[in-house]
């Protein structure tokens, strides 16, 4: 069998720098799975809501926006510097309950220390190798 080639984080950094805004066209093909997503999250009942490979931020807005109590807290995580900009800008007018950060791409390392109850990662375990996802679910 061979093994599927994944991007290092460097390669999919610069990807996702360039496609910057772009991400959002994709909404046709993403919005079904994230409606089901949403639909079945019960983010109603969420307190922390950490996005591992946030993007632009769209979830993250609509989660705070239609779906999580006033008081729940969301942590987007995005390894490219272009998309966390993007993200940080639309979910500015959520304040301190929402917060992007820039990683390094490793996955295990970069979580927050707080507990989290709901952990979102959507379209993102499909660029990972297998030593990232193994960081990823412990």
């Amino acid at each position: 069998m061979t093994a599927c080639r994944t991007l290092s984080h460097a390669e999919a950094r610069a990807v996702y720098d360039r496609i910057g805004r772009g991400q959002d066209t994709q909404a046709f093909y993403e919005d079904p799975a994230l409606d089901t997503l949403v639909a079945h999250g019960d983010f109603g009942e969420a307190s922390t809501i950490l996005e591992m490979g946030c993007g632009t931020g769209r979830l993250a807005e609509r989660l705070l926006r239609d779906h999580c109590p006033p008081k729940a807290r969301y942590v987007g995580l995005d390894l490219s510097s272009r998309m966390v900009e993007i993200a940080r800008d639309r979910i500015a007018s959520f304040g301190d309950r929402a917060e992007v950060v820039l990683t390094d791409g490793r996955l295990g390392g970069d979580r927050p220390s707080a507990s989290q109850d709901r952990v979102v990662a959507t379209y993102l375990l499909d660029l990972l190798g297998d030593e990232d996802i193994r960081a990823f679910l412990t």
